[in-house]
């Protein structure tokens, strides 16, 4: 959790509980494991549990990991993990059951809006695994739709390189600001 959703340049004390786990795991040889489950071995962390629970299921979600993105970006007061997990996780969660429930009618959705989820996806099917709960269509149209969805920044960026070319004049190919290259950009 303190690796994956508190970013060391953001969150400014995730590194005394980065360290906490440490110290846990190199005493390890030295408890129980009875001791493991009393609540004061983990009391630095109890704030945390939950939304790390929480979070296990998505860590290799990109799905997921975008919305955090978003939301982690918008939010300046998300510098502390404490405030991490008991405000902005279940923010996070919110805003990803909504876009997920949306799906449920992906045809009505705009490319826009679908793109904020499905931004730098490479496991189509996976993604919808976890989605499961919520009832999205797994037909191989719409995977075919979110492949296509998929590959837009790349075909953005290979006109911008074939509109770099067109300018610099290496092929000598006239172009103008009005011409279908420069209105698909």
């Amino acid at each position: 959790f303190y690796n994956g959703f508190c970013p060391i340049e953001k969150v400014t004390d995730v590194a005394d509980y980065i360290r906490d786990v440490k110290q846990h795991l190199q005493n390890s040889n030295k408890i129980k494991v009875k001791q493991v489950l009393l609540p004061y071995h983990w009391a630095f962390h109890k704030k945390t549990l939950d939304s790390a629970r929480n979070c296990y299921k998505f860590s290799r979600s990109q799905t997921f990991r975008n919305i955090f993105d978003s939301c982690i970006h918008e939010d300046v007061a998300a510098i502390k993990v404490e405030y991490i997990a008991q405000k902005l996780i279940p923010i996070v969660f919110e805003k990803y059951n909504a876009i997920c429930k949306q799906f449920k009618d992906w045809e009505k959705l705009k490319c826009s809006e679908a793109s904020l989820l499905w931004k730098n996806v490479t496991d189509v099917n996976a993604e919808l695994d976890l989605m499961e709960c919520y009832k999205i269509s797994k037909s191989q149209r719409f995977v075919q739709t979110l492949d296509h969805l998929l590959k837009i920044p790349f075909w953005i960026q290979r006109l911008e390189e074939l509109e770099k070319v067109g300018k610099i004049g290496i092929f000598k190919v006239p172009h103008s600001e009005d011409d279908w290259l420069s209105k698909a950009l």
